[in-house]
């Protein structure tokens, strides 16, 4: 028989997701991070995986208007706030994917090898599904299908999957001998799901299932941390003294230390399975010496900004492809610098961020009139470049020009620009 990877999942109430993919975002406003899983057994009753679950604080089982934003909650619960390890040890996660999440993957701050993606029973395999299905299997990611029907079900999903859960309360046992032999004869790996009764496992694993999962072997268990909250002004300041280019080792230190929330997520994140460190990082002086300067103030960006929890995952993004792309404008000019204009592109969007009009929020940080101006009024070489950034990103290339640069090398900017964002926030969960 083979073994399973790890993970699986035990279908509960869901209502049906009506809001765009964004939502995820916007829920994260809640003070306790509540995660709920349920284990998969392989055949000799050994865990193989965790499914991870969405639970309400105060609710017993899942129930939920948006389903993309459960699993958003669950993403940042595994990632930040209680930690992949402590959930599912050395086995791997199951984590409930939406249509949403599908059709535009958010970036998981989690090893692709500890994760598996569960495609929800209600999704169809529409062009943009399959094409999100293949992006996430490329980038390293198992794929599972959940309840699946012999009768009802697609067969095209069958082709970009690795692993099927059947849901023996879907599937007749009179055909269940039929459906296994059909799924295996395509070489996936199969999962009994809401297994009740031992007479059911027994039949499951005469059958030649890989793995089970169900009430009779075990119910989803909850599991919790306090959520650190974040603020806003603080956070933004605090960004803006990590860009000086005068700070020092010393002054990075006792900066992070005055922000709890991102101390505490950065070093949550630095001691995660991202970085397999061979030794638990304690302070941020010891983070600093282990990682470097750079990486370091690239963790505290995505963090700090994952922190603004009630707006769209894509705008904190966008907001760091704007700095990285202003950053590498003032290098390939060779002017100097180069951290005011990576901090001139971070704060184009605070306004969103802050929710407050744009004159009004640039008002409340201790700017230098030449970062006011560029974000004001777009002046100077600082102005230059964030229009750059934002001409390019909308898509009005005829218009793109920063001093001299050829299209060619603002291209590449701007393709640099997105790999090192989308960098920073899987690494941290993007959202948490």
């Amino acid at each position: 028989m083979r073994s399973l990877p790890a993970g699986s999942s035990c279908k509960e109430h869901r209502t049906p997701p009506d809001a765009p993919a964004d939502a995820a975002v916007r829920s994260l406003v809640q003070d306790a991070a509540l995660v709920a899983r349920q284990p998969i057994f392989n055949s000799a009753l050994r865990v193989v995986a965790y499914e991870l679950l969405y639970r309400a604080p105060g609710a017993s089982t899942a129930s939920f208007d948006n389903a993309a934003a459960a699993t958003a909650n669950v993403i940042v619960g595994a990632a930040i706030d209680i930690g992949l390890t402590q959930l599912v040890g050395d086995t791997r996660a199951f984590i409930n994917f939406p249509r949403e999440l599908l059709v535009h993957p958010p970036p998981l701050p989690m090893q692709p090898g500890r994760v598996v993606i569960e495609v929800l029973e209600d999704v169809d395999p529409d062009p943009e599904v399959m094409a999100g299905l293949a992006l996430l299997r490329r980038q390293g990611y198992r794929i599972a299908l959940d309840d699946y029907d012999i009768d009802a079900g697609d067969p095209a999903f069958l082709k970009a999957v690795d692993i099927v859960k059947v849901d023996l309360r879907r599937v007749p046992l009179a055909q269940l001998s039929e459906c296994v032999l059909r799924l295996q004869a395509s070489g996936l790996q199969l999962i009994a799901e809401k297994v009740e009764t031992w007479d059911e496992f027994a039949l499951c694993k005469q059958l030649g299932f890989d793995a089970y999962q169900g009430y009779v072997l075990q119910r989803p268990q909850m599991i919790s941390a306090h959520r650190v909250p974040t603020n806003r002004i603080a956070t933004m300041k605090l960004l803006l003294e990590l860009y000086d280019p005068q700070v020092s080792v010393d002054q990075i230190e006792a900066t992070i230390g005055k922000d709890v929330s991102i101390s505490y997520r950065l070093l949550r994140c630095i001691n995660s399975s991202y970085y397999h460190l061979s030794q638990p990082v304690n302070s941020v002086r010891q983070a600093i010496l282990l990682i470097g300067f750079n990486d370091l103030r690239k963790l505290c960006t995505a963090i700090g900004l994952a922190g603004f929890d009630d707006q769209p995952g894509y705008v904190s993004v966008q907001a760091m492809v704007r700095a990285k792309m202003c950053e590498e404008l003032c290098i390939a000019a060779e002017l100097n610098a180069c951290e005011a204009f990576f901090m001139t592109g971070l704060l184009s969007m605070i306004d969103v961020l802050l929710r407050q009009p744009l004159r009004d929020a640039v008002s409340m940080l201790p700017l230098g009139e030449h970062i006011r101006g560029a974000l004001l009024d777009h002046v100077g070489p600082l102005g230059e470049a964030l229009l750059c950034a934002r001409r390019y990103e909308e898509g009005a290339f005829s218009d793109v020009a920063f001093m001299g640069l050829s299209g060619e090398v603002v291209s590449e900017i701007y393709r640099k620009a997105v790999g090192w964002a989308d960098s920073a926030w899987r690494t941290t969960g993007g959202i948490a």
